[in-house]
């Protein structure tokens, strides 16, 4: 009596040992996919705290620069302050437009605005540019209340009635309409009144850059501790 081992088809012992196969082999799949499952979720996370970083470098590197240039525009504003002995000409707008021009196309210049102080910036520029064609005026002595002579000229809306997009509109295109009426007043009044125009347009300027790199926020201290006696 032969005692050989009948042979056996893969496909029979699989079919036999199907049960077996399958208590091996989804342990080993769920592994598997687990380490997979936890593999994805830590790099995703690796992914999301790499973007946190890049961006806040990116942000603290931009706010770093914009603070250079607003500093480089705050500067040659300094020609349209209230509070001047300083007389100020046809020739001193046509000065400042320039200068604005030159900042706005230095290394770091218009390329910072943010579109809100684009807005405001070339409001100013425009009515500048403007008034440096008019014919020659001369504004001795600067007025005490320049926000009362822009809206007595231009009437009772003020810069926050508006979006800086209306703002902005409103400078191209109303108000060279109201002060080319009053070429024809060749007083005191129409220089001080061009003056006041082009100090209101800087304020609202100077207003959005403080706003845009929050100069104006208060810093916090840290507060020392009294000790207990």
């Amino acid at each position: 009596m032969s005692n050989s081992v009948p042979e056996v088809s893969l496909a029979q012992f699989l079919q036999d040992n199907v049960g077996l196969l399958w208590s091996f082999v989804i342990p080993v799949a769920g592994a598997a996919l687990a380490l997979m499952a936890k593999t994805v979720i830590e790099t995703y996370k690796s992914f999301k705290v790499l973007d946190r970083q890049v961006r806040y470098e990116m942000g603290r590197d931009l706010l770093k620069s914009r603070s250079e240039s607003f500093q480089a525009l705050w500067q040659r504003l300094e020609c349209l302050a209230k509070y001047s002995s300083r007389e100020f000409s046809r020739h001193d707008a046509e000065v400042l437009s320039d200068a604005l021009s030159a900042w706005y196309f230095s290394e770091k210049g218009g390329l910072y605005l943010t579109d809100r102080t684009r807005d405001f910036y070339f409001a100013l520029q425009e009515i500048t540019s403007l008034l440096s064609r008019f014919p020659d005026w001369c504004c001795r002595v600067r007025p005490a209340d320049p926000k009362g002579v822009f809206t007595d000229l231009t009437g009772p809306k003020y810069v926050a009635d508006f979006t800086s997009k209306e703002w902005k509109r409103f400078c191209k295109s109303k108000l060279p309409s109201v002060l080319k009426k009053t070429l024809s007043d060749k007083g005191e009044d129409a220089a001080v009144s061009y003056f006041a125009v082009m100090q209101q347009l800087s304020s609202a300027l100077r207003d959005s850059l403080t706003h845009e790199i929050d100069s104006r926020l208060q810093a916090s201290r840290p507060t020392k501790r009294r000790e207990n006696r």
